[in-house]
């Protein structure tokens, strides 16, 4: 299943042209999205920038719990935070996290419509 629908060629790298410690950074990113609450903090966030406060109601999540997750994503350089007097805003720091979003999004509605089908 293809993940994008930009209608661009895809290339994938062989393994000698990727070091094994990118891979493993890599790794470490996916990771730290590797999580369903993580997953539903990302997709809201890629709608703007939003308070922790912001995230936890919409995600239904305690805000201790939702300011840990967002930690760990700002901590792999995934997320931006930016303080706004006594608000902390979030948004989007890895674009190619949108790519991944696309991805799960894509692979949701591939999911859907074999479910309708059945």
């Amino acid at each position: 299943m293809e993940c994008t629908d930009r209608g661009e060629e895809f290339h994938i790298v062989t393994a000698n042209e990727i070091s094994f410690d990118y891979l493993c950074s890599t790794a470490e990113c996916l990771k730290a999205i590797a999580h369903p609450a993580r997953l539903q903090i990302i997709l809201f966030i890629t709608k703007g920038e939003f308070t922790v406060a912001e995230i936890s109601q919409h995600c239904q999540l305690p805000q201790a719990q939702t300011s840990g997750h967002l930690r760990l994503m700002e901590s792999k350089r995934l997320l931006n935070r930016e303080r706004r007097g006594r608000k902390v805003f979030y948004s989007i720091q890895e674009p190619h996290l949108l790519d991944v979003m696309q991805c799960i999004n894509g692979r949701y509605i591939a999911f859907k419509e074999n479910l309708a089908r059945s």
